[in-house]
């Protein structure tokens, strides 16, 4: 009987610290979780893997790694949440690095002595870095797990493209045709992600 009133004791003085312990915990399973997914996107990662990991109730760390038409591309940044993180509209800031293509070898239009023809010719699309202002918006999927839509701008940062390592002269039309192709200009991408 002592032992149990010992027990009973011992119980009631740590009271306050017991009910600190379970604050703890539900505070910490509260906290917004990270989610990791796979996307595809223009301007955005390609194809590719990302993640978003937050930093404070409302806003995350990005990164994202994917392969694009030119190269590899490493993406990272943040996203700011006006609402609850994961929930609805957001809007993000990013830094992106393509890493280029050496022996890159289309078939393009050329400049000729009798007009124009279709050559093969062969570039070096060089590293080129990007500066993104993204709206993101967030459907739930389940408890765990989102569809992200984003939209936004790609400012390029990087002032020579790529290098013509042919005889050839490209036309008009075959230069557009490669500044539409790098980074920079409309982002448009849709990911899955769920919450670990």
């Amino acid at each position: 009987m002592r032992f149990f009133f010992l027990i009973i004791l011992i119980l009631c003085a740590n009271f306050p610290s017991i009910l600190n312990a379970q604050t703890i915990i539900e505070e910490f399973n509260k906290k917004p979780k990270s989610f990791w997914g796979i996307g595809i996107g223009i301007n955005d990662y390609g194809i590719g893997v990302g993640s978003e990991i937050p930093i404070s109730k409302s806003s995350c760390i990005i990164g994202n790694l994917g392969v694009s038409t030119w190269g590899g591309r490493l993406n990272g940044g943040f996203i700011l949440y006006p609402n609850e993180i994961s929930r609805k509209t957001a809007l993000s800031i990013s830094y992106s690095y393509a890493s280029g293509i050496t022996n890159f070898n289309p078939s393009l239009d050329v400049e000729s002595s009798s007009g124009t023809s279709h050559r093969e010719v062969e570039l070096q699309l060089n590293a080129i870095s990007t500066i993104n202002l993204t709206y993101l918006y967030n459907i739930k999927v389940s408890k765990n797990s989102k569809l992200v839509l984003s939209g936004g701008y790609s400012i390029c940062l990087t002032n020579e493209l790529y290098k013509n390592n042919s005889s050839y002269t490209l036309t008009d039309k075959s230069k557009n045709f490669i500044k539409l192709m790098a980074p920079g200009g409309i982002i448009f991408g849709i990911k899955f992600m769920s919450a670990f």
